[in-house]
């Protein structure tokens, strides 16, 4: 139900969503993920409790960078190949002087 109260409150300020799944990042059986992508609140009510959500970020105009950091599982395992995604970023914008964070 939070899923669907935050799709809501997105397509009332105009971002395109479209449903996933429950725990996964696909859509649900029968649904084609971001090319039905709407605002439409109607629509959006008849979602399932259960589902997930997606956002159609080309259509939004929204860019996410997503930063993986190097981490171990619990039994000592690297995880993201032991990739540190914030170092990664820095050394690209660096020479550039974008790397103030």
């Amino acid at each position: 139900m939070e899923a669907k109260r935050r799709a809501l409150q997105l397509a009332q300020a105009g971002v395109p969503v479209y449903p996933l799944a429950p725990g996964s990042k696909t859509p649900p059986k029968g649904h084609h993920g971001y090319r039905e992508a709407t605002t439409d609140t109607d629509a959006i009510l008849r979602w399932s409790d259960d589902w997930g959500l997606g956002i159609d970020l080309f259509t939004a105009g929204m860019l996410v960078v997503d930063l993986d950091r190097p981490g171990t599982t619990t039994d000592g395992k690297a995880v993201h190949g032991g990739k540190d995604g914030v170092k990664a970023l820095k050394i690209w914008l660096c020479p550039y002087n974008w790397c103030k964070f």
